[in-house]
């Protein structure tokens, strides 16, 4: 079947890594991207989750329509036995969730890949702003299998530029190696379902739904972390829906309201799994004052991983 031509045709040629940087791991860099793509800035945001107890979770802003983790390469094995894989064949699953393949002309586009996952599963609940680049991407792409999305998504000069302008807006240094990776987690139909562009399909992980997604997703991000023993590198952010009237909490006279401290930050690049961390989250809520963000170390892309896991 031939592919709808996408919005612009490459101008110049490039490589995965030059067209494709890795994203900064934060709500900022996030933000502006998604807003800029066509996400309205009254509709949803990206925040951090600093924790994994019932305080930090208790303190991110619901409703939560998608999850985001960034963590260090896993080792090289299966992860997932093939009962937990959805089959992505069956029409009824093609048309509940939304998946985009990882190839390796994309370069470091897994957190793009994991953006376009969190808003794709998210319709019903965000409204594009007409003919935008993730307007214009969702309707040329409905009817493509994950494959032609990709291939759909590679030769995207809109979203390629404005991929690389959020890459280049964070605090951190751009580095040659990347050694993490960004997966999405929605609840779409009663399902926990983990997104990441690497793997064949979706992942289910039972069942679960939009009031109960964060909760439902810290045991399958606690078993990620158990086989990556010795790192602590992790970070997550929700994607949350804004509410239309804040809630304006009233500060008794003669207090200062409190603004709660974040975790600690440190800056990680490298380029085998096609992403950026620079955060921590640690399996309990951590209040202590960030230090700068140190800049990442640069090294050469010799010895780099087989990239096809």
């Amino acid at each position: 079947m031939a592919l709808p031509s996408p919005p612009s045709a490459a101008s110049a040629p490039a490589s995965a890594g030059e067209r494709w940087p890795p994203l900064e791991s934060s709500p900022e860099v996030f933000n502006q991207f998604m807003w800029s793509l066509g996400v309205p800035e009254d509709e949803a945001e990206f925040h951090d989750v600093y924790g994994l107890d019932a305080d930090a979770l208790d303190m991110v802003p619901q409703p939560v329509l998608a999850v985001i983790l960034c963590f260090p390469d896993p080792p090289q094995d299966e992860s997932y036995t093939s009962d937990l894989r959805l089959s992505y064949g069956e029409k009824e699953t093609r048309d509940r969730v939304y998946f985009i393949k990882q190839i390796e002309s994309l370069g470091n586009a897994c957190g793009t890949i994991a953006l376009i996952h969190a808003v794709g599963n998210s319709s019903s609940e965000i409204n594009l702003v007409e003919n935008s680049c993730l307007d214009l991407f969702f309707k040329s792409t409905a009817s493509m299998d994950p494959s032609e999305r990709a291939l759909f998504l590679e030769k995207d000069d809109a979203m390629a530029r404005a991929h690389s302008l959020a890459a280049r807006s964070g605090v951190t240094e751009l580095c040659d190696v990347v050694e993490e990776h960004y997966i999405c987690f929605v609840a779409v139909n009663g399902t926990l379902t983990e997104l990441d562009g690497m793997k064949d399909g979706p992942i289910k992980h039972g069942s679960s739904s939009s009031k109960s997604l964060l909760q439902d997703v810290v045991p399958v991000i606690k078993g990620i972390m158990h086989t990556i023993p010795d790192s602590i590198n992790f970070n997550l952010m929700v994607l949350s829906r804004k509410q239309n009237c804040a809630v304006q909490l009233q500060v008794p006279k003669g207090m200062n309201k409190v603004t709660p401290k974040k975790s600690s930050f440190v800056s990680f690049k490298s380029q085998n799994r096609k992403s950026l961390f620079s955060g921590i989250i640690m399996p309990h809520l951590l209040l202590i004052q960030p230090p700068q963000r140190q800049p990442c170390k640069k090294q050469a892309l010799s010895g780099r991983r087989n990239e096809s896991t």
